[in-house]
């Protein structure tokens, strides 16, 4: 099981440490340090349709987005083509938001499934596959290294 998992290994070890653990013992939702300026946030809600959801897109971190329970989709599109689309924030504090489309590609994940978001990764998460279902999930931060 842990071979998976080791892209996330290769980014960050302690975000590595993390997963496994969360995978195997649950966590309260909230915010836990780790090394190296990375963290991770253990969620819990009920994912949404497409029309509710955003776009994000980060420059100071590459997301690690791990399902524990649940199924989600999360719509994937290059950052570029997102700047044709409309903005609806402009970069600030950790993210530019742009408006839901169907153009991005959809990753659907069930429990145990990941992605790796770079800063060019635009990308909508939380979405419903059929109705929305209630998810927990983990969001691990690993800064950019420059």
């Amino acid at each position: 099981m842990n071979q998976k998992y080791e892209p996330i290994r290769a980014l960050c070890p302690s975000a590595y440490d993390f997963v496994l653990d969360a995978l195997e013992n649950e966590k309260e939702v909230g915010r836990y340090e780790l090394e190296d300026g990375a963290y991770a946030l253990v969620q819990s809600y009920e994912t949404k349709h497409r029309e509710n959801g955003k776009y994000e897109a980060h420059r100071a971190y590459i997301d690690v987005q791990l399902l524990l329970s649940g199924r989600e989709i999360i719509a994937v599109e290059p950052l570029e083509v997102m700047h044709t689309h409309p903005c609806l924030r402009p970069y600030a504090p950790d993210a530019e938001l742009f408006a839901p489309n169907d153009d991005g590609t959809d990753y659907v994940l069930g429990a145990g499934d990941f992605v790796i978001l770079h800063p060019e990764d635009a990308h909508m998460p939380g979405l419903a596959v059929d109705e929305p279902v209630p998810v927990r999930k983990v969001v691990v931060k690993i800064p950019v290294k420059k």
